[in-house]
């Protein structure tokens, strides 16, 4: 048997007045999707792993097999590991964002979708002697996103908070914490009084755009084992994704994740070439997981319609794509698409509970009509408390008949 299952982050959330009380994934045409809970079974899982530390990467590795809570994964060194850093045993390494301000708050965790050009240049200027600590490394990712490493820092008291859980609120309330946290603290201070300046956000400001004044650290962490790969996916898994954090996930527990032109982890993704990528790759892998982060990058643009084009893009783009592949050989591949959390188009943050899935193909098949959405989803009789029943589904070889 050979399976893909497309991981969608943000795909689910509550209804929006501004889409007349529906949700975005309500109100999307998504006929790849409705095939996808028409033919196969539909239901929610709840991805939670109570006890995680704040912070923690919780929701993809639970949907890999990995007991997340236990692990307690952080941000930072995935994300160096996805950019190919090689952290000591005693590094520290945290995500650092540029987001932009207003007024002492912070107004837009992904600073307008700075572009990599204009990134380039402010990370120079953050790397001047007086600002960045001596020894400290600001490696380049990609936008908004990028790398801060510690040398020595594993035994630093320091704590972090996300930024999306400061969206909104004075930044000198959430500076980081904790005995060791000066240092971090005058860096993004420094950092500040250098990027408000500086020509990039000048010119960004003249055209209307939200400027990269503020850099915000967080998801630290050290370098981290994993277990072995969960028994589910016997046999061998790759993954398809551009995210720094999905690819160093992928790469730590071992899984191939090859890079791919035009994949940029945002709305601009080549999401049709992470299709082919994922039938290429199961011509080797049995288990292939695409990771999309366009519908969650959208969420957090705080606009609903945007959200909706991205939803109907990965409908078209990534799933009807794949959802034809199963279709030549129905009797021996599987397809399923789930969401990791879902994400708040009014809040641009992360919300709760479970996230719905659909899983069709060899001995998975559906009875009724019906489209995919978070109603849909909550009605259905699959509603799974831990990801590890869902993977029982997708990955058992035997046949399943449905009722629902």
């Amino acid at each position: 048997m050979r399976a893909v299952m497309i991981v969608v982050p943000g795909l689910a959330e509550q209804p929006l007045a501004a889409l007349g009380g529906r949700t975005p994934l309500d109100t999307a045409v998504h006929p790849a999707l409705d095939a996808l809970a028409t033919r196969g079974r539909l239901g929610t899982v709840d991805l939670a792993a109570p006890g995680a530390s704040p912070g923690a990467v919780t929701g993809l590795p639970a949907l890999l097999g990995f007991d997340a809570a236990l692990l307690d994964l952080k941000r930072g060194p995935l994300e160096a590991i996805g950019l190919g850093v090689a952290l000591g045993p005693d590094d520290l390494a945290l995500r650092l964002n540029f987001v932009s301000t207003c007024e002492g708050t912070l107004a837009d965790t992904r600073a307008g979708h700075v572009s990599d050009r204009e990134a380039a240049l402010l990370l120079e200027t953050l790397r001047a002697p007086d600002v960045l600590p001596a020894g400290w490394q600001l490696v380049a990712g990609a936008g908004y996103r990028h790398l801060l490493v510690i040398p020595g820092g594993a035994a630093l008291d320091l704590h972090t908070v996300p930024p999306h859980a400061v969206l909104g609120q004075p930044l000198a309330a959430h500076l980081p914490s904790g005995r060791d946290s000066m240092p971090l603290r005058g860096f993004l201070e420094s950092a500040f009084a250098r990027l408000r300046a500086h020509e990039v956000n000048r010119v960004r400001l003249d055209l209307g755009e939200n400027p990269a004044d503020a850099v915000w650290a967080w998801g630290e962490g050290t370098r981290q084992e994993l277990p072995a790969l969960c028994p589910q996916f016997a046999g061998g898994m790759a993954v398809v994704a551009a995210a720094p954090l999905v690819r160093g996930l992928a790469l730590q527990a071992g899984l191939p994740a090859p890079r791919l032109l035009g994949a940029t982890a945002d709305e601009r993704s080549d999401l049709a070439a992470k299709a082919a990528a994922a039938r290429a790759l199961l011509a080797m892998h049995p288990w292939v997981v695409v990771h999309a982060a366009a519908v969650n990058e959208a969420s957090r643009s705080g606009d609903a319609k945007r959200k909706v084009a991205q939803i109907e893009r990965v409908d078209r783009e990534l799933v009807g794509p794949l959802l034809e592949w199963q279709q030549e050989q129905p009797a021996e591949r599987r397809l399923a698409v789930v969401s990791d959390h879902s994400t708040s188009v009014e809040t641009r943050g992360r919300g709760d509970g479970p996230v719905p899935f659909a899983l069709h193909g060899a001995g998975i098949d559906g009875v009724r009509e019906r489209r995919f959405t978070e109603d849909a989803a909550r009605a259905a009789d699959l509603q799974f408390e831990r990801a590890t029943a869902l993977l029982d589904w997708f990955t058992r070889p035997s046949s399943r008949a449905a009722h629902a």
